[in-house]
Parts: C-alpha cells; structure tokens; sequence
C-alpha cells in the first residue's frame, strides 16, 4: 500500500546504530520512476570506493545522501573492508557433525 512508513535498522552494525531510523517510502510504480528521477537529477554524485571510504570515516550522526550511480567495485571494496576475519586461522579441514543425532532411533 502506497504510504510513507517508519524503518529502523535491524543489525547491530557499529557506531551510530540505534540512530539509524528513516521512511520507507511505499508507492507505486509511476511515482517510484519520478521519485528516482527527482533523485538523479539531484544527487550529490557517483558512489565509488572513495566516496564509500569517506562515508565509513564519518562516525557523525548525519542526514541522508543520494548517489545517481555506482562506479567500480563498491560492494567489493566494503566487504574488503569489514573483512571481520581477515586476521583469524584458516578452517580449511576441519568439519563439524551432530553424532547424537545418528544415534537416535
């Protein structure tokens, strides 16, 4: 149903998490192609791996940034980044199983 809900995010993702709170915006079709055509035409530019290093950098509470596209890598480069295991050793071989559950009737 076309109608402005309120979001909240659902993971624990860092700094400034419990002040991650914005609309949803529901419509439909017709509005959503004039809704990103607004957007496009008023973006603050083209999201890139340097500009995603300048967003992670910020720790600052701050309002919402439209990008009008995305060039390179991106999605890459943020889970380059927030590779939380990066540092860990190596499970290559080892495997895990339920045995009690085979020795059940």
């Amino acid at each position: 149903m076309a109608h402005t809900y309120r979001g909240l995010s659902s993971e624990f993702s860092g700094d400034g998490f419990s002040d991650m709170h914005f609309p949803v915006l529901a419509m439909d079709g017709g509005k959503f192609d004039e809704w990103v055509d607004q957007v496009q035409a008023n973006a603050s530019g083209v999201m890139n791996n340097d500009a995603f290093d300048a967003l992670v950098g910020n720790r600052s509470v701050q309002g919402k940034t439209y990008y009008s596209m995305t060039q390179g890598d991106v999605f890459e480069h943020a889970l380059g980044i927030h590779d939380t295991h990066q540092d860990m050793p190596s499970m290559s071989g080892v495997a895990a199983s339920n045995s009690q559950a085979k020795d059940r009737p």
